[in-house]
């Protein structure tokens, strides 16, 4: 998988824009939650879910800490990273490290209020609009490519693949011609998002781009902060199920999620000892590559209705198996109090 301007992995890749990108998320969750209604019926437990992931808060649905999983991993497979409580005193750099960092709610989604910290000024910032809570503090990876690789755990005991997405962050990319402030003018997903471009001075945006010169506007590879997803699937292979399988050893109780991850080149996801996992998502986890501009709304809801009937296979071969989890009351209540918390970050 080598990186060449012909390549899959081109990131003038990241122009493309669909509008169904971004319909509102109802028109995802209303035909899970229609499905999943439908499945618990049918195996006589509405609240099945939060059995896909015995080893995680409700399953990793909501109000799951990232940490928990991460801590499991080999220390070569994961930032150095460090939760800290945020009660009302200002908390402080953790010692070992040093700026920029990444900061972000230990249980946090979507994005929000995850923020690259560049130094102890940003960190000050951070703390006057967060509100109270555990926080998560990870060293920043300097690796270029960041994926969505989602695993679904067989009844063998393996993991399989099922998703595999390039999260390319927001960004440009010159012609050898254009100026930066053309370049963005003429970026139809730079435009949409330009609410989270860095300062941009005069002389920055009179500057030419060289040719296949990157120019990033975030961080992230969050689909809310303007990364692309590209459906990434033509590039799985035996290997990089191996290399996973290596990675995910020992994390019994995990079964059905997503990881997101970093590598210095896409080659190396067939290595486990090259993976980085930035955070491993649960149940509430969402096949990236539905996002693909080059698809469309139903071939992506047809997507999340399939991985939705994965997660409950899993799910009922773990509650035929014991596992024990919280009932629905218990569930609901968590749950509301988890969108309190939520919509206080927003």
């Amino acid at each position: 998988m080598k990186n060449t301007d012909f390549s899959f992995f081109d990131r003038r890749r990241s122009k493309l824009l669909r509008p169904s990108e971004f319909w509102p998320d109802r028109l995802w969750h209303i035909p899970a939650l229609i499905q999943g209604a439908l499945l618990g019926v049918l195996k006589g437990n509405i609240n099945w879910f939060v059995r896909a992931n015995p080893a995680l808060a409700w399953g990793g649905m909501f109000d799951s800490p990232k940490s928990e999983l991460l801590n499991r991993l080999k220390e070569e497979n994961k930032p150095k990273s460090h939760c800290i409580p945020f009660d009302s005193a200002l908390p402080e750099l953790p010692m070992g490290f040093s700026f920029p960092v990444i900061l972000k709610p230990d249980t946090g989604e979507r994005g929000r209020l995850v923020s690259k910290i560049i130094d102890h000024e940003a960190w000050l910032a951070y703390w006057h609009k967060a509100p109270l809570g555990n926080y998560l503090v990870q060293e920043f990876v300097h690796f270029g490519f960041e994926f969505g690789v989602f695993v679904v755990r067989e009844a063998a005991g393996d993991f399989r693949i099922h998703s595999l997405t390039w999260k390319l962050p927001l960004g440009v990319v010159g012609d050898g011609v254009s100026r930066l402030e053309e370049l963005l003018h003429q970026h139809p997903r730079a435009r949409r998002f330009k609410s989270f471009w860095p300062e941009i001075d005069a002389a920055t945006g009179r500057k030419v781009l060289g040719a296949g010169e990157w120019f990033p506007l975030h961080f992230s590879g969050n689909h809310s902060r303007g990364a692309t997803f590209l459906d990434a699937r033509t590039q799985l292979s035996p290997a990089m199920e191996l290399a996973f399988n290596e990675l995910l050893a020992g994390l019994d109780g995990f079964d059905y999620g997503r990881l997101d991850v970093m590598v210095e080149q896409p080659d190396l996801l067939t290595v486990a000892s090259k993976i980085k996992v930035l955070e491993i998502n649960g149940a509430n986890a969402e096949p990236a590559h539905v996002y693909d501009p080059a698809s469309w709304w139903l071939r992506g809801l047809l997507e999340h209705l399939r991985f939705q009937r994965m997660m409950w296979v899993v799910a009922c071969r773990n509650l035929d198996r014991g596992a024990k989890g919280a009932g629905l009351r218990q569930t609901w209540q968590a749950l509301m109090t988890y969108r309190r918390w939520q919509k206080s970050i927003l």
